[in-house]
This record gives C-alpha cells, sequence and structure tokens, in this order.
C-alpha cells in the first residue's frame, strides 16, 4: 500500500467530512432536530424509520402565587437547601432589595454557583411569570428534578409549589419500542440494537430517517479487535499449539518412562537368544562328535 499525499490533501480540502468517514461510524438525518449519537458492535448499516411519541422534557418547580417580599434579609429568608436531580446543595442568597427579574437572577447564579452541581454539570434557569418564580432543570429526562426547602423557599415559592418531573423521549425505531433516557433513544431492535438517536425537539409521529453506516477504518478495527480477543482467532491458535505441546510433552513423558521397561524387554530377549544360540552350538557340537565316531563304511 502506497498514500498518494496529493489526493489525501485534495480530499482533505475539499470534502473532509467524507474522509472523516472512513475512520468512524457515521448517523444523519435530513431532520434537523433528529441526531445519530452512537451504535454498538453488533449494530448492522442500514436506513432506519423513527417515530416520536413523546419529547423529553426538563423538570421545574414552581411557586403558585406571587413571591411574598423583594427584600432578602441575613439569616431571616436568605437560605436555601436545593436538590436538582438527586443532587443537594446548600445556598444563601445575598441580602439585599430585589426586583422580580433580579431575585430570579440571583436565585439562578447561586445555585448554578453551588459546587456540589457544577462538578455534577447540573445546572438551572430560573424566571419570574405571572404567577411567580419558576425554576428549570437544564437537564432533560425522569431524573431531572427539583426540590426546595429552607427559610428562603416559603418566600420565593409560597405553601405549595408546584413539583414537576421531568420526562424521558418515547418512540420507535423501525417499528419496535425504543428505551428513552433523557433526549437519546436507543434502539431495541435485533439488528438495530445499541443504535442511540438524540431527539432534540421537532413534531411528534413519523420523522425523518436516520441512516447509519459504517467507516473502512471502523470496519478494520472490528476485524482487529475480534482477531487479537481473548476468544479470535489468533489466541485460539496459540491456544491450539499450546495444546499440542502439551500433547506431545505428556507423550515425551510416557515414552520416557516405557524405555527403560523396553530396554529390560529386549536385554531379556537378547539374554534368552544368547541362551538359545549357546545351547544350540553345543548340539552342533554334541552332534559332530557323534557323527565323527560312526564307522567307516567300506
Amino acid at each position: 500500500m502506497a498514500l498518494d499525499t496529493s489526493k489525501l490533501n485534495e480530499a482533505l480540502n475539499t470534502n473532509s467530512s467524507d474522509v472523516a468517514r472512513l475512520f468512524t461510524t457515521v448517523g444523519n438525518s435530513s431532520d434537523s432536530q433528529l441526531a445519530f449519537t452512537s451504535a454498538a458492535a453488533g449494530t448492522k448499516v442500514g436506513s432506519y424509520a423513527v417515530n416520536v411519541n413523546h419529547l423529553a422534557t426538563k423538570g421545574s418547580l414552581a411557586g403558585c402565587e406571587e413571591i411574598e417580599t423583594l427584600v432578602i434579609e441575613a439569616g431571616e429568608n436568605d437560605a436555601l437547601e436545593v436538590q436538582v436531580g438527586g443532587v443537594s446543595a446548600s445556598v444563601t442568597l445575598s441580602a439585599g432589595t430585589y426586583t422580580f427579574d433580579s431575585l430570579a437572577r440571583e436565585v439562578q447564579s447561586k445555585i448554578n454557583g453551588a459546587e456540589t452541581l457544577s462538578s455534577a454539570g447540573i445546572s438551572v434557569s430560573a424566571k419570574h411569570d405571572d404567577f411567580g418564580l419558576v425554576i428549570t432543570s437544564n437537564t432533560f429526562g425522569s431524573k431531572s428534578t427539583i426540590e426546595m426547602s429552607g427559610n428562603g423557599a416559603l418566600n420565593l415559592l409560597g405553601k405549595n409549589p408546584i413539583h414537576t418531573p421531568g420526562t424521558d423521549v418515547a418512540g420507535t425505531v423501525n417499528t419496535i419500542d425504543g428505551a428513552g433516557s433523557g433526549q437519546t433513544l436507543t434502539s431495541l431492535e435485533a439488528s438495530t440494537m445499541g443504535l442511540k438517536i438524540l431527539v432534540k425537539g421537532g413534531s411528534l409521529g413519523e420523522r425523518e430517517r436516520i441512516n447509519y453506516s459504517q467507516g473502512y477504518a471502523h470496519l478494520l478495527n472490528n476485524l482487529i479487535t475480534s482477531v487479537l480477543a481473548k476468544d479470535g482467532q489468533i489466541e485460539g491458535r496459540k491456544n491450539g499449539i499450546n495444546s499440542s505441546i502439551k500433547d506431545v510433552s505428556s507423550q515425551r513423558d510416557r515414552l520416557e518412562q516405557r524405555m527403560p521397561l523396553q530396554e529390560a524387554r529386549y536385554r531379556k530377549q537378547f539374554s534368552s537368544l544368547e541362551t538359545a544360540l549357546s545351547n544350540m552350538n553345543t548340539t552342533s557340537t554334541y552332534l559332530t562328535q557323534q557323527l565323527s565316531n560312526l564307522p567307516r563304511p567300506y
């Protein structure tokens, strides 16, 4: 094999995306709200129909009455115990007088600044609408939940805030129900097992198809991986050779054990042969003597 650098450079300059497809798995759709995420080793190349039954949503916490006061006083109504997606954080609002919008920004800033939440990649958005303060998780899915307590919670949300957990995307791939996790729909059909599709939005019902292909380098990598795997061809061949070596070694051990016995048997047979020859020689000598003593005919 030889590399034509001029052709490679031309391909990179004119259509780098096609070159990239040589080295990875590729999925695409004409639907801008659908995106290929990943695929499993057993996912087959093909074009797959996608039907969306339900879009993923974010969890939220909404006040059901107007904010009681826009004045935050230290130790009075400044403490919040927040839990977002199961991760907890303690938040202290800055004392001061706020507008509805500036108070929403303060709540958002302090929650997003909490180390336990930020280190987990969790954040929220806060705004004030006609009914009160609304805090929304920036994460989609059933694990997207928000809980709030503390001496500042009653002031911000009222007595009976509305908790709305997020929901996972729901739909089918090739008419088979997929598994939803946040905005990701994972195919459970045998031929498409492991195909993950990001459903960012759009309409419900039948959507554009997802086209999945595998680059040559990806296929070569899969082949090499299978050959080098613990149960691959090389390992199998090596195990076969090692087994043959063990068999030869066992045969050699058995032969070494049998050789002294075989030698003893040969020595015994040789000794018996020597005795038989000696007896035959004695008999021959005797017969010769007897024949020589016979009277000669006249």
